[in-house]
């Protein structure tokens, strides 16, 4: 292997072979998880080359091309799966006729999964943050989730100062 970047792409995936059986995150070795923007910018970027309408120059290069939007698809396996089924079929020593319908219905996935990104970005809320009462905010919580000496998910300590302070307040 003369070319750097697939020594590199090897030495890479070794490595993240390595890290996934180590239990260590593969964010060390600068694999991310792309965001929703990112995404739908690399796939519309491939679905807008012109060989996409015009034709590939090679069966290869075609290949090349899908080996390189399905892992885009991942986000949803109903595009994903329908892709990677299509692609197989593209793949075999079939005739036009069968290839051409088949690399259609790829490009259908790829551009409704365009569209349901495009759609999550314009609708996606803002982040919305709960108001909490300082005075609920500084009270131990009743419910605990751990075994104690009163029972599990009772913190009677904190449900008895509650109710200490709920009869306290209706005192004159």
């Amino acid at each position: 292997m003369n070319d750097p970047q697939l020594c590199n792409r090897a030495d890479r995936s070794t490595a993240a072979l390595r890290l996934l059986f180590s239990g260590r995150s593969l964010r060390t070795l600068g694999f991310t998880k792309l965001d929703k923007r990112e995404r739908l910018t690399k796939l519309e970027e491939l679905f807008r080359m012109p060989e996409v309408t015009s034709g590939f120059p090679s069966k290869q290069a075609g290949l090349s091309w899908a080996n390189r939007v399905a892992p885009l698809l991942n986000f949803n396996p109903q595009y994903h799966e329908p892709f990677l089924h299509y692609l197989q079929i593209v793949s075999l020593n079939v005739s036009n006729y069968t290839a051409a319908p088949a690399f259609q219905n790829m490009l259908n996935q790829v551009e409704m999964a365009i569209e349901e990104l495009k759609h999550d970005l314009a609708s996606a809320p803002a982040p919305v943050v709960p108001k909490v009462a300082p005075a609920e905010a500084a009270a131990p919580s009743i419910l605990k989730l751990e075994p104690n000496l009163y029972g599990i998910g009772v913190n009677l300590p904190a449900l008895w100062q509650r109710a200490k302070s709920w009869l306290g307040k209706g005192k004159p």
